[in-house]
């Protein structure tokens, strides 16, 4: 009996793990993204009470086709949540946003409930061992790095190729929740050229680059630097990390004793959207 059961329970998870490894496919990806691209168009169009307004509207439209010609893209699950981040964020409206695709071992999804056995989530954060400030100027460099880093003071030019104007307009502020930050100003959203917060910001081809050439603030020298990454403990960061999520009620209590509440109610359900998985 024993055996017929350990025999039984080693099948259940030998078929969890293929189960697992199929989600690993970016053809697999890519086909979900587009499902779950069609459930919010058909949503939005239903639900969103902006739809009238041309803005919205052609969002609705414009970006969603925009956000489908992306899908040959994606090649993993932050690919993944970043396309749909991408089409989401678009519409700028506080109401509408969405979670995170995760990895998930024994997970069954329906109308009426969950159950999650084990979820794995995007990697750890990682950063290139300095910090920018507003200006893209180097802020703090790491005593301990094993490479050569740029002097604080230093202003970052470009990084594979790409200058700060392109990587800013178009591998960062589209992936970015407008509705909860202020994208010109949020010194943390800048970190994303050196840091990657794959759990809470998931970038499009969000690979890591391999060298990127500062202006000494001294003598106006350009020098290209080789750019090691490394991981870093979320928990230990020491302020780093971008609380993305929002408040599901704020309440704000006004001197005149008029109290607001604010309950966000165009957000895709978890357990009825594919996307949130």
């Amino acid at each position: 009996m024993r055996k017929t059961f350990i025999l039984f329970f080693g099948l259940i998870i030998a078929t969890l793990i293929l189960d697992t490894i199929h989600e690993f496919s970016a053809i697999t990806w890519q086909h979900r993204v587009e499902e779950d691209l069609k459930v919010i168009y058909k949503n939005i169009e239903v639900i969103h009470p902006g739809l009238s307004e041309i803005e919205v509207a052609s969002w609705h439209e414009e970006g969603y086709l925009v956000a489908k010609k992306k899908l040959a893209e994606i090649d993993n699950i932050k690919d993944a949540t970043a396309v749909v981040k991408y089409y989401i964020n678009g519409f700028k409206d506080i109401h509408v946003n969405s979670g995170h695709y995760k990895y998930c071992i024994g997970c069954f999804v329906s109308n009426k409930f969950s159950f999650r056995f084990w979820q794995i989530g995007p990697e750890n954060p990682s950063w290139a061992g300095y910090q920018l400030d507003n200006t893209y100027t180097v802020k703090y460099v790491s005593p301990s790095w094993d490479k050569k880093l740029p002097a604080v003071g230093d202003k970052l030019a470009s990084c594979d190729g790409l200058s700060v104007k392109t990587i800013w307009e178009s591998r960062i502020l589209p992936y970015v929740n407008h509705n909860t930050h202020s994208v010109n100003s949020t010194q943390k959203v800048i970190n994303l050229f050196s840091m990657r917060f794959p759990s809470i910001f998931p970038l499009l081809n969000s690979q890591k680059w391999k060298t990127c050439v500062f202006t000494s603030e001294s003598d106006k020298k350009s020098t290209s630097y080789d750019i090691k990454w490394a991981s870093f403990d979320a928990e230990n960061s020491k302020g780093l990390l971008i609380n993305e999520n929002m408040n599901s009620q704020v309440v704000n209590v006004q001197s005149n004793g008029i109290i607001y509440i604010a309950i966000p109610s165009f957000s895709f359900n978890e357990k009825k959207s594919k996307f949130s998985r």
